[in-house]
């Protein structure tokens, strides 16, 4: 696949993520507004395993499904675009970029199953008490291990798009300066502080994708724009 295609490719699979994030969105208003990232949080594990178990009973099976495809769309989407991107200008931290993404999207993938296989189980014994207090913070770590190596994956990531456009602009900064401040500022605050930054990071994560596409469409069209004669 050439490096044009690899972002056509790419642009497509960012609009996709973007519908998946409306997908959760409406599975969480449906649901209350509980989603699979009120588990991302260590709190008292007779309450936890109790308000997993209530949220399996709504749409929280749903979320986890959408949140799965999400994983594999943005996965997708963001190498194809560095391979894409590093082949039209070579940078030092596309490896970086591409390193941190996989690995969000392996844990990010162990998350969501964990939350999967609790779901399956209390549905089972509503009652029961599935994960102790030590496998709830050990999910709680890599939780927060996730979201920062995509912080870190999307700021190396942001230094391989181009800038030419107002709107790549606007991209490269919303990154830098506005979701990776933001969401590290959501793992540091506790859960009713957070929830202001935790939307903004959901608009910013949302616009991005609709902003990425448009980049990525802009960058193959001028990569495969044939100079006039002569």
């Amino acid at each position: 696949m050439s490096p044009p295609d690899s972002l056509r490719a790419s642009s497509r699979l960012a609009l996709v993520a973007a519908a998946l994030m409306l997908a959760m969105v409406a599975g969480a208003v449906a649901g209350g507004g509980v989603t699979q990232q009120h588990f991302e949080r260590a709190f008292e594990p007779r309450a936890w395993n109790q308000e997993l178990a209530a949220a399996a009973a709504g749409t929280l099976r749903w979320i986890l499904y959408f949140d799965n495809l999400f994983v594999i769309a943005f996965s997708a989407c963001l190498v194809m675009a560095a391979r894409g991107l590093q082949a039209l200008r070579p940078h030092p931290l596309g490896f970086v970029a591409v390193g941190c993404l996989l690995a969000t999207a392996l844990l990010d993938f162990g998350e969501n199953l964990h939350l999967q296989v609790g779901v399956q189980r209390l549905m089972e014994f509503p009652n029961g008490l599935w994960a102790d207090r030590g496998e709830i913070e050990l999910w709680s770590l890599l939780s927060l291990m996730k979201w920062h190596l995509a912080y870190a994956g999307l700021f190396a990531f942001s230094f391989l798009l181009v800038q030419v456009t107002a709107l790549e602009r606007l991209l490269v900064w919303s990154l830098r300066l506005g979701l990776v401040p933001v969401g590290v500022a959501v793992g540091v605050l506790g859960e009713r502080e957070a929830q202001p930054l935790e939307v903004a990071r959901l608009a910013l994560m949302f616009f991005g994708f609709l902003m990425l596409a448009a980049a990525l469409k802009g960058a193959a069209s001028r990569a495969t724009r044939v100079p006039p004669p002569g």
